[in-house]
C-alpha cells in the first residue's frame, strides 16, 4: 500500500473534484459533436470552470502558494502548484476521451508531489518525492515501473505533432505515438505502457 501523505491525499481530492465537473461537460460535448451547433465556445468555458475549482481547491491546501498553470513561465518560482486543467484540450473537445488533469506541487524550484487524472478512463497517477509514483486501485495502489525495453526499434514513443520531434523519433523507432496529452504520456512511461515520451515545455497544457 502506498504511502499517501496529507498533503497529497487533498490534491488527489482537489483534482478529482475538478474531474467530477469535467465528467458531466464532457458528455455534453459528446451530443454536441453531432450537432451543427457544436463549437469550441463550449469546451472553453469548461476548461475555465475547471481551471477555477482547480485554482480554488488547491489554494485551501498550502497557505500563500499560488497557483500556476504550467504553460507560464513562472511555473517553477518559488513555491507554488502547477496546474493544467485539461491536457489534451483539443480532444476533450472533441469529444475524445484522452485528456488529463494534472497538479504538481513545487517547492524551492523541486517537484515533490503530482497527480495526473484521466477521468474519462478512470485512471489516476500519483508520485511524492522519496515515496515513488503509483497507480490508484480499488484495493491497492499499484506501483509503477518502466518498461524494460532496450531495444529501440522496437520502442513505443510518444511525442506531439511538432515535425523535427515526429521526424527525430521516427529516425529510432516506426512505433510512434501521438495522443495529444503530454502528461498522459508521461504517467503511461512511468507505468511501462510506453517507453519513452519526447516532449517540450510548451506540451504540458493547452
Amino acid at each position: 500500500m502506498a504511502y499517501i501523505s496529507p498533503t497529497l491525499n487533498l490534491m488527489i481530492s482537489a483534482v478529482k473534484k475538478t474531474a467530477s465537473a469535467l465528467g458531466r461537460d464532457f458528455n455534453e460535448l459528446e451530443h454536441l459533436q453531432n450537432s451543427i451547433h457544436g463549437d469550441n465556445s463550449f469546451a472553453l468555458r469548461s476548461y475555465e470552470k475547471a481551471q477555477k475549482i482547480l485554482q480554488e481547491e488547491l489554494s485551501k491546501i498550502k497557505s500563500g502558494y499560488s497557483v500556476v498553470r504550467t504553460q507560464q513561465n513562472s511555473v517553477l518560482s518559488g513555491n507554488c502548484f502547477a496546474i493544467c486543467p485539461i491536457d489534451g484540450f483539443a480532444n476533450f473537445a472533441h469529444g475524445n476521451a484522452t485528456f488529463a488533469i494534472s497538479a504538481a506541487l513545487i517547492e524551492n524550484h523541486i517537484a515533490v508531489a503530482s497527480v495526473i487524472y484521466s477521468p474519462i478512463n478512470d485512471e489516476l497517477f500519483f508520485a511524492e518525492k522519496g515515496s515513488g509514483a503509483f497507480k490508484e486501485g480499488f484495493r491497492n495502489h499499484e506501483r509503477l515501473r518502466v518498461a524494460a525495453c532496450k531495444n529501440a526499434e522496437r520502442a513505443l514513443i510518444a511525442t506531439n505533432t511538432d515535425a523535427k520531434a515526429v521526424q527525430s523519433a521516427l529516425s529510432v523507432s516506426t512505433n510512434l505515438r501521438i495522443s495529444g496529452s503530454t502528461s498522459l504520456d508521461l504517467a503511461y512511461v512511468a507505468a511501462g505502457k510506453i517507453d519513452v515520451a519526447i516532449a517540450a515545455e510548451s506540451d504540458f497544457c493547452a
